[in-house]
């Protein structure tokens, strides 16, 4: 409640705004008299003689109902009150503003959060795929090992005069294909999940915040009748594509991909 303090001078038996209750003596039992005791103070008339001095000076409290746009708003014109400047836009307008305010900043609040997380988790997954992708590619250092063994075996075989074809080929060669085991393919499997998840997820997260600073914008264009348009067009078309399911569903997917790397970190850390 909005509480509106006026100073009030008395003289005689009445003040010069209305009339007000006045204690008999002014000191600690003027602070112990209660907002509400003077809420109505306009409308009642002083009931005792006024003690010396003759004129006091005291606060009396009006009380302003912010919800109360009757009082807030002047009334239309007959006959226009659907105008640009009736009553019913500008209530709209002011209350709109306020539920869409705690709303967005709701909003805001959460996909804050979620990409700064999903920031940093992906900067960790991307660590640790760029090691273990390697795994799913031809080893050519492996491959270079194999034939330097080889090329030493068939040529103490020819020192030797022994038969090159008793000697064994190398199971690898410069042409040979990517042949990786069962967990390297899991565990990168996992982990790319978990990256792919993380990035759409921070994808979304910006998309997000751009549609709600474009909602927001209507409150700052227009005259009340224009803006109470364009805010429940925005709005109808803010739940026609689910923004806000699609706002509880980001953390949903930052705790699956949580979840897969888990598991890919247990695998690989099992096949050590």
């Amino acid at each position: 409640m909005l509480v509106v303090l006026t100073a009030v001078s008395f003289s005689g038996r009445t003040s010069q705004k209305g009339s007000c209750p006045v204690p008999s003596t002014l000191g600690d039992e003027d602070a112990q008299y209660s907002a509400s005791r003077f809420l109505a103070c306009d409308l009642r008339k002083v009931d005792r003689s006024l003690s010396p001095p003759d004129h006091w000076l005291i606060l009396c409290v009006t009380a302003l109902d912010p919800f109360d746009y009757e009082q807030k708003y002047p009334e239309a014109e007959p006959y226009k009150e659907m105008g640009d400047g009736g009553r019913i836009w500008k209530t709209y307008v002011e209350e709109s503003i306020k539920v869409d305010a705690n709303q967005v900043a709701d909003w805001t609040d959460a996909l804050d959060v979620l990409l700064v997380f999903a920031g940093l988790f992906s900067a960790v997954v991307s660590s640790f795929v760029s090691q273990t992708y390697q795994s799913l590619l031809v080893d050519h250092s492996e491959v270079t090992s194999y034939l330097t063994y080889e090329s030493i075996n068939l040529q103490r075989a020819k020192d030797a005069n022994i038969s090159l074809s008793t000697i064994p080929r190398s199971e690898l060669a410069p042409n040979s294909t990517s042949d990786p085991s069962l967990t390297a393919v899991c565990v990168n499997g996992l982990w790319f999940t978990s990256l792919t998840l993380s990035l759409t997820t921070a994808l979304i997260a910006v998309l997000t915040k751009q549609w709600i600073h474009q909602y927001m914008s209507f409150s700052q264009t227009g005259g009340p009748r224009e803006r109470t348009q364009l805010r429940q067009a925005r709005t109808d078309n803010l739940e026609a594509w689910n923004v806000p399911v699609i706002i509880g569903l980001l953390p949903v997917m930052m705790h699956v991909a949580l979840g897969v790397f888990l598991a890919g970190l247990i695998i690989f850390l099992r096949s050590l």
